[in-house]
């Protein structure tokens, strides 16, 4: 049944994406944001490389490592309309906006995920004493999966209750992004 909706779902979706109220934001506005998001997104890149690739610096926590990661993937998505090119229009492509509801969707809730596994290794890490001599290899798998299946779950949602009711889907006013309607999400 699923494939079925899915398939006549986005067979009809070539339609631009309806906005509940027609006023976007000033053009001022939009470049300022913009500007901010790439210029973090450009900021974390550079973090994340100096992690990966420096070999003078003392190795970083997982959990650092995977906050920065889930925060330079939502740069990603919070700016995928200004890379689609859709960013001043009024009603997106339906595709590119789903794209966009779905990730933002999965990383409002991902992010949290992250910033908690990090504060509890933090906490594991300086409490380390003859409760915890040791960290399980195991941990690592934890660390990640707990951020990545928070993040499915809420992305699958996303895009299920669109793909049943397109409706869901739309781009408020002095919105830079397009998001899922409902209060079940």
């Amino acid at each position: 049944m699923f494939p079925h909706v899915m398939r006549a779902s986005m067979a009809q979706r070539d339609e631009p994406v309806t906005a509940i109220q027609k006023e976007l934001p000033s053009q001022t506005l939009q470049t300022l944001w913009v500007a901010l998001l790439l210029t973090g997104q450009i900021g974390l890149l550079a973090l994340l490389l100096t992690i990966a690739f420096a070999k003078s610096i003392a190795d970083r926590s997982l959990g650092l490592k995977i906050v920065l990661v889930t925060e330079f993937t939502c740069t990603i998505s919070d700016l995928l309309l200004f890379y689609g090119g859709a960013m001043g229009a009024e009603s997106p492509p339906f595709r590119l906006c789903l794209a966009q509801a779905i990730l933002v969707h999965g990383h409002d809730v991902a992010f949290p995920c992250a910033v908690l596994v990090l504060v509890f290794e933090t906490w594991r890490n300086t409490a380390r004493t003859a409760l915890f001599p040791k960290f399980p290899e195991t941990r690592k798998y934890i660390i990640v999966a707990i951020p990545l299946i928070a993040f499915l779950g809420f992305a699958i949602a996303a895009g299920v209750r669109v793909l049943y009711d397109p409706k869901n889907l739309f781009r408020t006013s002095n919105a830079y992004y397009c998001v899922v309607g409902g209060d079940t999400l």
